[in-house]
């Protein structure tokens, strides 16, 4: 009887541990499924795959979760690579996605609305944050339509070039304080630059828009020439997972060991104005809805935890009390029915509580270890830290002469000036 008893527990506690792990595996690949197909086929792809081979395979075979992420960096790249025309394709593309989300239409609200109040996936706690199709942060957003437009300013077309500029400022207006809504300068006083050629209603709104960024030391004095200079630096904030188990999204702000950018155009010297810190806009966003899910999920995880430990203690005691039992079993030496159907008594509790205690401990493990909290750290990697700007009159010449002093050492360097209609022109120079 006994035997039999013994095989069903265990028979029980597999079971259970068999039941489990279907559950999570079941759960996981409802997660997972279907992430890393390949993404996406586009008309220029040719293209990007004569700038570089590498940059096609890598979108294509990206996974549609990693679909935004990987135009963003690529985009980037081939931004600072010099060809503007393709990336502009890019970051079109990047921006369609993420104005599905992030749109300012009654179709995106709705569905913005929608997905954060009541993702079932979501706020599943053997949900990977890191499962979900990257659209970024309010600032790798706005930096998108910022690249978009410069893209657009470099080809002489101001009004979708402040167009892009106009939707750049409404993603970084998707923040919890309203303090720090819509606070950056650069894409400002971008908008104060196209909006001079466009309307002059428009450009009085902007100058006024400008005169009110306290923080900001750009001002429209400094926009009034016909050649904008634009200059980036540094490294942007390093996304970092905090907190006992990783849920919470923090950043990192990078050095930028460039402290003085001047420009050069023949007799004519000018002094640019750090006018955009990145480190600033990634860490004044103020709270996400996804942080209250991953605290959620942080708090199970501390509880399948605790669990675990008062499992433990319990099989230990039970432990204790068989121990204790068969030695006074032992002890007595008659050995009657009575004295058996004690020990059986006994032994039967033991098996008990063990399986129920070890069934316990199988399934908060499994359950711990199925439950993920940790911030996803994705991250647009080559943005800069810091967006200079400056206008220099148009003068004969083809280049700017950009000086600059990065740790102990003073660089010059040559950079072509983009000529536009109506003798306006662009400068842009990322230091690496």
């Amino acid at each position: 009887m006994m035997y039999k008893q013994m095989i069903l527990s265990q028979f029980v506690q597999r079971t259970v541990c068999l039941a489990v792990s279907m559950l999570f595996l079941l759960l996981l690949n409802g997660c997972v499924s279907n992430s890393h197909k390949p993404c996406c086929q586009f008309d220029w792809m040719p293209q990007l795959s004569e700038a570089n081979p590498k940059y096609t395979e890598r979108l294509a075979h990206g996974g549609e979760r990693d679909k935004v992420l990987n135009l963003m960096n690529i985009g980037g790249n081939i931004f600072s690579e010099g060809h503007y025309s393709l990336s502009q394709k890019l970051f079109m593309e990047a921006s369609f996605e993420i104005e599905v989300l992030y749109g300012m239409s009654a179709e995106a609200r709705k569905l913005r609305q929608d997905f954060f109040a009541a993702a079932e996936d979501a706020s599943s706690p053997y949900y990977r944050e890191q499962v979900k199709f990257f659209r970024g942060e309010p600032y790798e957003r706005m930096m998108v339509y910022y690249y978009l437009g410069i893209s657009y300013l470099l080809k002489g077309d101001y009004e979708n070039a402040h167009a892009a500029f106009i939707n750049g400022q409404l993603q970084d207006a998707i923040a919890e304080e309203e303090q720090h809504q819509s606070d950056f300068p650069p894409l400002e006083g971008l908008l104060y630059f196209t909006a001079r050629k466009i309307s002059s209603s428009v450009q009085a709104q902007h100058q006024k828009r400008l005169q009110e960024m306290q923080q900001s030391a750009l001002k429209t004095d400094h926009l009034k020439a016909p050649v904008i200079v634009i200059v980036e630096s540094g490294q942007s904030a390093t996304k970092i997972q905090q907190g006992e188990h990783k849920e919470i999204l923090s950043f990192r702000c990078n050095a930028d060991e460039v402290n003085e950018v001047n420009v050069t155009l023949e007799k004519q010297t000018l002094l640019l104005i750090k006018s955009g810190d990145l480190c600033w806009q990634a860490t004044t966003r103020g709270g996400r809805e996804i942080d209250g899910i991953l605290a959620q999920k942080a708090l199970w995880k501390k509880t399948w935890t605790q669990r675990e430990k008062s499992s433990r203690q319990h099989r230990d005691q039970i432990g204790d009390k068989q121990a204790s039992s068969e030695k006074k079993i032992k002890e007595a030496d008659v050995y009657t029915n009575s004295n058996n159907n004690s020990r059986l008594k006994a032994s039967n509790m033991s098996q008990s509580g063990g399986m129920m205690s070890t069934t316990q401990v199988v399934i908060s493990r499994v359950l711990k270890k199925s439950i993920h909290p940790e911030a996803d750290i994705r991250a647009w990697t080559a943005l800069p830290a810091h967006i200079w700007l400056g206008t220099i009159d148009q003068g004969s010449g083809d280049y700017v002469t950009i000086q600059y002093n990065k740790g102990n050492r003073n660089i010059s360097r040559k950079v072509n000036i983009y000529t536009t209609q109506n003798n306006t022109g662009v400068v842009w120079l990322k230091i690496k």
